[in-house]
Order: structure tokens, then C-alpha cells, then sequence
């Protein structure tokens, strides 16, 4: 027996006393079990240890495959330091020693080993941290794998070839090029390879889950490039082109990448939960085997599908071996496909599609808010546009976590199933989610096929069909999403719970088919400029049952377009609205200006309802923790007449008039103007290389607007700047060396209105001299379309008018911030209301204009700041009273 840890020893002795009453060896999980291990990755490296050290054996396509073995003997070598599979390093010194079974060395000569860094030698099967020895000999044969001396004292392991005038040193990895030289001294060659089993990084940790989805970008970068080199088109592309309205070879290479990728990263998931067993994967043989092999367990997503023509290199699958194998997969508690989901769909296709990935914080305060936390054992929930599943994944943890007190892992996995369910239009989106479902029922499969080896898992409950469409009773469609959307069968009474992120597309950007489902299926909504997510409200109510409850993320349009009013009424008479949370400040959806609010919602009556509303909640962090004002609201005191607006303060006065404005009968401004971002410097210390109190001496020198950080705010006032003397150096190439992207220079030299970002009321300047600005402002130019029918100044006035301020103001009142400032947002201040001016209205408002630029002191200012208003008021045909409303406020 070689020596062995004393832990090493419990466990062999554990297995020898198992194997000997049992006659088969115990799973990884009964192992964690028995010795109180807090997770798999821990039994894992004894085992394969004591695998090293030539005690037991373990088959690797068996989770049961553990054998004791005879008696091997154990050797000591040198151990001479770390080389790189990849560029030479220093000579190496002998400087310990480490044991190892005799078997691993040839029959003859002297041996040490090497630790290994970098993957030059992947399709070797010698990965990063491994453990190289090597038999000492100074001759080689051509292609086997070496240790040799070049320039003197540089040492590499690579394959040797003899080559006309010297050496190749061939790396067993395509994207590093070989090296050529004159001269080396072969130190020894390899002759086995022991694997690392480093501890593993825990993907139940959010930070190693970063890291890693960015490992998995690079990943399917390679494989779509792999595919891309080997495809021809064949039969699987043939179909998948029916299912596409815009079919090319690119995106079917990028679906067969996802789709390979993701069934890796299941198998992975599985052998570290003890389902499978394997410990690199070397060619496609092997890769088939697999699947066949998790197809025992649950058939649906290793079925033969359309993207298996693909045949991935050995080299593309030990790069992957080795990546994976850095972490562990066996405790997942969150949808870790999720931003997998993100990166396939571009960031102009999600824009296309209306669909946002949503954050965990904001998954779970739906959950909680709905009451899906307790008591939800026989209860059934439903996200009608589940995407990759992240509210599905969640729900199916809380429900797991609730009966795992009171029933057995069967009727715990069937009650799973039984009871959350998900529906989406897209495919590769239902792949995912039904992924993210199955792994988080794969430890109770293992409990399962402890008793029941051929326990399959039945189909989990997500779909893929659109859930615009209704079925009719000849469609194609399955049976139970037919009687989930015509809510009949053991439907019949609805879902407990309705949750989502439904997509977010204006009407004007949809495709025909799916502005007609909608006008059929969701006649009372689907109406004028209307949005899908309205529709998708329609129907996630309709599929509650009664006292059921709903909870949805969307736009806050909702609260005020003219488009939801229907929906608005209907759920002010028939429903009681338990919430309405504006999470615009949390930054929920990176890059994309869209400014959401939480619903919820119970299907009862709404007899002496209070709505708790909460206008600006800061962050994430304060929505995780509760942490945020709220406010009662009664909620009768949303009805107003024909006006149902969802907005503070509740005054009938107030909203007469901000109905009137946002009437159908005015265009917003992004009609007429573009308004962007200006400069800005991420990275701390970065701003002083730039920006100047005084002219910099370079040939790029700029004056700048906003320069004396936020005291730069007052280089803007309303009409007309003020500089105060700063300048920016102006160097785009210098720029770029800190990662630092500037916008071009033609932004800013135009004629161009200058927006104030944060101010107590709304306020812009004219400016024709090319000043630059800081990113404490917004600059707006005129649209290619409005040029030959618009004058820059018009717009001005509007913006600085009293009357847009109070549009603001109310509307987007959740924008406050400190001081009594309001942040202005891009988004916002592009749907501000625009009357359409006659002639002459324009050429008056813009001659009164150019008086106030023109204006020698406070006393003119004012005085035509005055008539500006009043012409203002003119042109939206205010009456006397609401003049009064503005003025009082403002």
C-alpha cells in the first residue's frame, strides 16, 4: 500500500468496506455525504488522487465505476520546477521531490518531472497545471514531445522534427506558430502526463460566474469560427432556413456554436453531479457516447437536432476540457445561461425583438411580491416570454426549496414540472431555459437513480410557440399549450402566479404578422401606436385565476401613453393594483434607454384598494433590501373621468392637462432633433490629461463647456453660455491608448443646442461658435428631415419655456435628485410634446429668440422671457386656467 493521507485512508477504507457488502462502489454523493464534504469537488480530488497513487481505478463513463485495485509500487522523482508549453523559459534547476506511481515511468533510464503553464501542447492532452514526466535522454525521434535546451539556457517542451539547417519545435496547438533553430540540447522526452486537480472555482459564486461567461464568449468566438471554415451547406440548413424570416449562414453558424456549447456545459454540470462520468473529452467518438449517455437521463435536450452535423476538432475539445475544468458546476443555484442568452442575441437584434435580459434583484422582489415564497407547494406559475428563463430558473429553486421538508425527490421533481411553466417564441431561448431547469433538478436525479437507475426526468414545462397566437382546436400546436392559452383541461381555472419581462416593440417596428396576432388576440389593446408589452399584460392577466397574482417588469410608458389607457381602465375596475414601483434609476438594463417599472397585480376586486407606489428607488442594492420610500395611494383616486393616468400627484386638474399633452395630436421631439452624449472619461485620473483651465499648448486645444466639474454646470444657462475659460486637449489617438473613446469632432462643430444634465428646471443654450462640452450636457442638432422646414432656434424656446419644464417635472418626477434637481435623460427628453408651429408662430418665437440673445441686462431678459412663455402657451392652445396650473408651479 503507498502512503496515503489519513484522509486519503478513511475513504479507501470507506470504499474497500462498500464495495465488499455492496458489491458496486458508492457515487461521489454518497461519498460527500458520508463525510459531511460541503461539496463534490472535494470528494473529487481524493478520489482522483488516490487514482494517482494507483489504489483504486475509476470508469469514467460510470458513476458507479470505483474499483479497488492491487497493490502498485511507488517511486520518488525530482520534481524540476514549472516549464511553459509554449515560449522558452529559463534552464530549470532540480529543487524537491514528489511521488509517484511506478507505472507512470518507462522501464529504464533516469526521470523528473515538470509542472506545465499556457496550452500550447492541448492536442497532446497536456493542459495548463498538469504534471509532465520525462525520461532523461539526449536523442529524440521526430515527433515526440520533448524538453530542449535553445540559446543556451532557454528551455521549451514542444514536438522535435529535424528540418534542413536545424530544428522544428512544433507546438501541439494550431494558433501558436512553431519554432526554428540551429541548434538545442534535447533534455529528456515525455512520457506520461498527470492531471491537475487544482481546487475549482465554485460557480454558485456570483464573481467566479463573471468570469466565467466571459471565458464562454471566447469559446463560442472560436467555435463559430471553426464552423464557419468547415461549413457546407447541407440538409439541416436547408430546414432551419424555413424557420427563419431572415436566414444566413452566419447566424445558423452561431446557433450551432450556442448549441454545441450549451450541451457541453450541461455534461459538464452533469459529470460533476455524479451523473456521468468523464474527465476529458478527446474526440467526437467519445462526444456521442456522452450524449447517448445523458440521454438516460433526460431525453429532450440530447435529442438529434438540426446543429449536430457539426464535428468539432480534438484541439477546439481539449481547449474546452481545459477551460471547464477549472470550475465547479456542481452547485448552481441561478440561471447561469442567462448572459449566454445576451451574447447571442445582438444588441441591435434584442433591440429588434424588445428583449431585455433581467438582473436576479429584480427576478426575486417580483417573486416576494408576489407572495411566491411560502405555502406555494400545489401552485402554479407561468412567464409567457420566459427568454432563457431567468424567472422560471428562480421559481423552480423557491418551489424545490419548499418541499423538500414534507416529500420525497420524485414527487418533488414531479411537482416541479407539474407547476412552472414557461412560453417563448424563441427556440434557442426555450433550449436555454429548459436547460436552466434541468440543472437545478439534477441533485435530485441523483438521489433518484440511487433507487431507480432508469428514472428519466419528464418533460419540463417550457415551450416554444408564440404567445400572441390562440390556438385553434385543429392547430398543430401541442395539446397543453392549447389549453394554456384557451385556459381550458386542468387549465381551466388559471395560474396562481404570472410573472415576466414580456419584449418590449412599438407598433411601428413590428412585422405584419405580429401586428395582426395582436389586433386579433388583444383587440381592446393592441390599438394606435400601441407597444407588444401592452398585449402581453393583456394576456398574462387573462391567465390568472381569480385571487391569482401578477408581476411584470416593463416600460413606464405604461403609466401615462395614451395607447394603455384601455389596459389602465381595465385594471383600475377589475383588478386590485398592489404595486407600482419606478426602478428607472437602477440602471437595470445596461446601455438601452429604457426606463421600467414594476407591476403587481391580484385578480380581485378592487374594493377600498391602496397601491403602494414608490417614485425613484436609487439602485439594486436598495431594491434587494427594501430599503426605499413608498407611498399610499387610494386606488379610485386614479380615475379621472376619461383620463386614467397612473401618475403623482393625483389632481384632476394636473392630469386635464398633461392629457391634453400627451395627446396623440403632438410628435415628440425626436422627431426634429438628435440629441447626444458628449465627452466623458471613465477612468479615475484620466480627466486631468485632458482637460485645461488654461489653453494647452497642442495643436488639438478646444474650448470646453463644463470643464470645472459640476461647477461647469453653470457655463449653461437658459438661452445663452457662459464659458468659463477651460479647454480640452483634444487628442483622439491618446484617447484611445487609455481605452477612452471620444465622440468626433463633428458633433461639435455645428450649430447646436447645449442641454443642461442635471438642473432645478429645464434649461438649454444656443451655440454657433464650436464650443465642446463635457458630459455634464446633452447637445441637440436639427434631423436631416427637419432642416428645410425648422429653425434650431424654435426648439430653444420650447426647451427653456415653462411649459415643457412643467411636462417634465410631473411626468418624469422620479428623476429628482438631490437639491430639488432634476436629471434630465436622453430618452425622456425625446419624447417631449412638440406642437407644430405655423410660419409665422415660428418666425415669431424665433425672433423673440434672438432679442434674449441679444439681451444687455435682466430687466429685457425677463421681459421677453415672458412673451417667449406666452407664445409658448399660444401655440399648445392653452386656456387661461391651465396657463395658471403652469405658472403656479413653475
Amino acid at each position: 500500500m503507498p502512503a496515503l493521507t489519513k484522509k486519503q485512508k478513511q475513504i479507501y477504507d470507506y470504499l474497500k468496506k462498500y464495495i465488499e457488502r455492496k458489491g458496486y462502489s458508492p457515487t461521489f454523493e454518497e461519498i460527500r455525504g458520508h463525510f459531511g464534504y460541503s461539496a463534490l469537488s472535494g470528494v473529487q480530488e481524493h478520489i482522483n488522487n488516490l487514482v494517482k497513487k494507483g489504489v483504486i481505478s475509476k470508469n469514467r463513463y460510470n458513476a458507479r465505476g470505483i474499483e479497488i485495485q492491487k497493490k502498485g509500487e511507488l517511486v520518488s522523482v525530482s520534481l524540476r520546477g514549472t516549464i511553459a508549453a509554449g515560449a522558452p523559459i529559463e534552464a530549470l534547476e532540480k529543487y524537491e521531490t514528489i511521488t509517484i506511481p511506478k507505472n507512470l515511468l518507462s522501464k529504464s533510464g533516469e526521470h523528473f518531472a515538470l509542472r506545465i503553464r499556457g496550452n500550447s501542447m492541448l492536442q497532446e492532452g497536456i493542459f495548463d497545471g498538469d504534471t509532465v514526466i520525462i525520461r532523461k535522454q539526449n536523442t529524440a525521434e521526430n515527433g515526440e514531445t520533448v524538453v530542449a535546451l535553445i540559446n543556451d539556457n532557454e528551455a521549451t517542451l514542444k514536438k522535435i522534427y529535424r528540418v534542413s539547417g536545424g530544428f522544428k519545435l512544433q507546438p501541439a496547438n494550431p494558433e501558436i506558430p512553431a519554432l526554428m533553430v540551429k541548434q538545442l540540447v534535447v533534455q529528456g522526452k515525455v512520457v506520461s502526463v498527470m492531471r491537475s486537480y487544482e481546487v475549482r472555482h465554485a460557480l454558485s459564486e456570483r464573481i467566479n460566474l463573471f468570469v466565467f461567461t466571459d471565458e464562454l464568449s471566447r469559446l463560442i468566438a472560436k467555435t463559430q469560427k471553426e464552423i464557419k471554415n468547415e461549413f457546407k451547406p447541407n440538409d439541416e440548413f436547408e430546414i432551419w432556413q424555413k424557420t427563419e424570416t431572415k436566414p444566413d449562414q452566419d447566424k445558423f453558424s452561431l446557433e450551432t456554436a450556442y448549441t454545441f456549447l450549451n450541451e457541453l456545459l450541461l455534461l459538464w454540470v452533469c459529470k460533476d453531479k455524479e451523473l456521468i462520468d468523464f474527465e476529458v473529452i478527446e474526440n467526437n467518438l467519445q462526444l456521442t457516447e456522452l450524449k447517448q449517455a445523458a440521454q438516460k437521463i433526460y431525453s429532450h435536450i440530447f435529442t438529434k437536432n438540426i446543429f449536430d452535423w457539426y464535428n468539432p476538432s480534438a484541439f477546439l475539445l481539449r481547449e474546452i476540457t481545459n477551460s471547464f475544468n477549472r470550475y465547479d458546476f456542481s452547485r448552481i443555484d441561478r440561471d447561469i445561461l442567462g448572459k449566454l442568452y445576451e451574447q447571442f442575441i445582438t444588441r441591435e437584434e434584442r433591440k429588434r425583438l424588445g428583449q431585455f435580459y433581467t438582473p436576479e434583484p429584480v427576478i426575486d422582489y417580483i417573486l416576494d411580491q408576489i407572495g411566491y415564497t411560502a405555502d406555494i407547494e400545489d401552485k402554479k406559475i407561468i412567464d409567457p416570454a420566459c427568454g432563457s428563463g431567468g424567472f422560471v430558473t428562480r421559481a423552480t429553486k423557491r418551489l424545490i426549496d419548499a418541499l423538500k421538508e414534507k416529500n420525497d425527490t420524485t414527487t418533488i421533481v414531479e411537482k416541479v414540472i407539474d407547476n412552472v411553466y414557461g412560453l417563448d417564441v424563441n427556440p434557442f431561448a426555450c433550449y436555454l431555459a429548459e436547460t436552466n431547469i434541468l440543472i437545478q433538478l439534477l441533485d435530485l436525479i441523483v438521489e433518484i437513480k440511487k433507487e431507480n437507475p432508469n428514472y428519466k426526468i419528464p418533460k419540463i414545462k417550457i415551450f416554444q410557440t408564440n404567445t400572441m397566437e390562440t390556438p385553434a382546436l385543429l392547430s398543430n400546436e401541442k395539446q397543453e399549450i392549447k389549453d394554456i392559452k384557451n385556459k381550458c383541461g386542468k387549465f381551466e381555472n388559471g395560474f396562481d402566479f404570472v410573472v415576466g419581462n414580456p419584449p418590449y416593440l412599438e407598433a411601428k417596428k413590428m412585422d405584419k404578422k405580429t401586428k395582426q396576432l395582436c389586433a386579433e388576440t388583444c383587440p381592446g389593446t393592441a390599438k394606435g401606436a400601441f407597444d407588444l408589452f401592452v398585449c402581453f399584460i393583456d394576456k398574462g392577466l387573462r391567465l390568472l385565476k381569480d385571487n391569482g397574482k401578477f408581476g411584470y417588469i416593463f416600460p413606464n410608458k405604461f403609466l401615462i401613453a395614451n395607447y394603455a389607457k384601455n389596459m389602465r381602465e381595465e385594471l383600475l375596475n377589475n383588478y386590485s393594483i398592489k404595486e407600482i414601483i419606478d426602478i428607472s434609476e437602477c440602471e437595470v438594463f445596461e446601455n438601452v434607454s429604457v426606463y421600467p417599472v414594476i407591476l403587481i397585480v391580484e385578480n380581485k376586486k378592487p374594493i377600498n384598494n391602496v397601491i403602494i407606489t414608490a417614485e425613484k428607488i436609487a439602485s439594486t442594492k436598495e431594491l434587494e433590501d427594501k430599503n426605499f420610500v413608498t407611498s399610499p395611494i387610494k386606488q379610485n383616486a386614479y380615475k379621472r373621468d376619461d383620463l386614467i393616468f397612473f401618475i403623482l400627484p393625483s389632481d384632476k386638474k394636473q392630469n386635464s392637462l398633461l392629457a391634453k399633452l400627451l395627446s396623440d395630436q403632438y410628435k415628440t421631439l425626436d422627431n426634429h432633433l438628435t440629441i447626444k452624449w458628449t465627452i466623458s472619461f471613465h477612468a479615475s485620473g484620466l480627466r486631468e490629461k485632458f482637460l485645461f483651465p488654461e489653453k494647452p499648448n497642442s495643436k488639438n486645444a478646444k474650448k470646453l463647456i463644463g470643464g470645472k466639474s459640476f461647477a461647469g454646470n453653470n457655463d449653461i444657462n437658459r438661452y445663452q453660455l457662459q464659458w468659463g475659460g477651460w479647454w480640452i486637449d483634444y487628442n483622439e489617438e491618446l484617447a484611445k491608448k487609455h481605452k477612452n473613446q471620444l465622440p468626433p469632432k463633428s458633433l461639435f462643430e455645428q450649430e447646436k443646442l447645449i442641454i443642461c444634465q442635471n438642473s432645478l428646471r429645464l434649461r438649454a443654450a444656443y451655440d454657433d461658435k464650436k464650443f465642446y462640452c463635457k458630459d455634464t450636457f446633452f447637445v441637440a442638432r436639427l434631423n436631416d428631415n427637419a432642416r428645410s422646414d425648422f429653425d434650431l432656434k424654435f426648439f430653444l424656446a420650447l426647451l427653456n419655456s415653462k411649459l415643457l419644464h412643467y411636462y417634465y417635472a410631473n411626468i418624469y418626477k422620479g428623476t429628482h435628485v438631490a437639491g430639488g434637481y432634476l436629471h434630465y435623460l436622453i430618452g425622456y427628453l425625446q419624447s417631449l410634446p412638440i406642437a407644430e408651429p405655423t410660419k409665422k408662430q415660428q418666425s415669431d418665437i424665433v425672433a423673440l429668440v434672438e432679442k434674449i440673445l441679444k439681451s444687455k441686462n435682466k430687466a429685457e431678459f425677463s421681459k421677453t422671457d415672458r412673451h417667449i412663455d406666452q407664445s409658448v402657451y399660444e401655440l399648445y392652445k392653452l386656456t387661461s386656467n391651465e396657463i395658471k396650473i403652469v405658472e403656479s408651479f413653475v
